[in-house]
């Protein structure tokens, strides 16, 4: 999948839909100016719903699954770092 961050800090996917926490789960919507929508990338590489203050996370990587899910952020998790292009 390719991002692209834009103004205001959305994250909008190639396929124009937007990244949001809806109601504590992460889920694809059509981008709109709302809290829901906005996250902050910080150095040590998490991605911070600004709507609930936690992170994107990822299914631990022994899980069959590959679901994304907002979790209270910790420490260097290896599960909520992630990386956006230059």
């Amino acid at each position: 999948e390719s991002w692209t961050i834009i103004p205001g800090g959305f994250l909008r996917s190639s396929i124009g839909l937007c990244l949001a926490d809806a109601r504590g789960k992460p889920a694809m919507q059509q981008c709109r100016p709302v809290r829901a929508q906005r996250w902050q990338y910080t150095l040590k590489g998490n991605v911070i719903s600004a709507a609930r203050h936690q992170c994107l996370s990822a299914d631990w990587p022994n899980s069959m699954s590959q679901d994304l899910q907002m979790q209270p952020c910790g420490h260097n998790q290896p599960n909520q770092i992630w990386s956006l292009p230059n």
